[in-house]
C-alpha cells in the first residue's frame, strides 16, 4: 500500500486531492517539484494552502525516508535490487532509483547518493483484458503473444489480468509467471491475485526461469 511507504503528510495530501486508482506514478527528485502521473498526465503536487506553488523537495530526507521504509530499514539487504536501479515493496509497488553508480571490478556493486525516485503503483484492474482474451487462446493453448506499449500505459496490469483469466476462466492449468521485478504478483505470498493455477518465480531473470523453472514446474 502507498500509505506504507510515504510519510503521513504526503500520503494524506495525495489521498485528499487525487483518486488512487488513477495515480500511476509519483516522481520525487531532490530539489525539484513532486510530480504525479495522474490519468496519464504529469501534474505537480500542490500545497493545500497555496495551489499556485508546487511542493519542492529541498533536501534528502524524504528520499531517505521512503527508501528506508521500502527496504524495511535494511537497505543493504535490498542491494541486489538497488544495483538494478529499483526496489519493489511486498505489495508490488516498484520504486525506480537514480543516483551515483559504484563499480567494483567492472561490475556494478551498488548505487549511492540517490537523488530521484519513481514510485510506480501497481493496480489490480479485473476484466481490463476482456476485449482481447479470446484472441489469445486456441484449442486450449495460449498463442505466442507480444504486448508492446510506451512506459506507464498499463502493460503489467494487462498481463496480470490476462494470467488471471487464463487460469480462472479459461481453466488453463499450470501457468508459470516469471516476475522478474516482483511487479506482477508481489513478493512471497501473492499480494495480487493472478489466479488459482499459476506458479510465480520472483526476482529471476528470464533466462534462468526458462532454463530451470520452466522445466521443473
Amino acid at each position: 500500500m502507498l500509505s506504507d511507504i510515504l510519510p503521513n503528510w504526503l500520503f494524506e495530501l495525495i489521498d485528499k486531492n487525487f483518486l488512487y486508482e488513477y495515480v500511476y506514478e509519483i516522481r520525487i527528485r531532490n530539489g525539484k517539484p513532486i510530480t504525479l502521473n495522474y490519468k496519464g498526465r504529469y501534474v505537480e503536487l500542490k500545497d493545500n494552502q497555496n495551489y499556485s506553488t508546487g511542493i519542492i523537495i529541498g533536501n534528502q530526507d524524504l528520499i531517505t525516508y521512503i527508501l528506508s521504509v521500502a527496504t524495511k530499514q535494511s537497505i543493504y539487504a535490498y542491494n541486489d535490487q538497488i544495483k538494478e536501479c529499483y526496489v519493489t515493496t511486498d505489495s508490488g509497488i516498484r520504486i525506480g532509483i537514480c543516483g551515483t553508480v559504484v563499480y567494483n571490478n567492472n561490475t556494478v556493486s551498488t548505487i549511492k547518493n540517490i537523488t530521484s525516485l519513481n514510485i510506480r503503483i501497481s493496480h489490480q484492474v479485473f476484466n481490463c483484458s476482456e476485449r482481447i482474451i479470446n484472441f489469445l487462446t486456441a484449442n486450449g493453448y495460449v498463442k505466442n503473444t507480444l504486448i508492446i506499449s510506451p512506459p506507464g500505459m498499463g502493460k503489467t496490469t494487462l498481463v496480470r489480468d490476462i494470467v488471471f483469466k487464463l487460469s480462472n476462466e479459461k481453466k488453463i492449468q499450470n501457468i508459470l509467471v516469471v516476475d522478474e521485478r516482483f511487479e506482477i504478483a508481489g513478493i512471497g505470498k501473492s499480494t495480487l491475485n493472478v489466479g488459482d493455477f499459476v506458479d510465480v518465480i520472483s526476482g529471476s531473470s528470464k533466462s534462468f526461469a526458462f532454463q530451470n523453472a520452466l522445466k521443473t514446474m
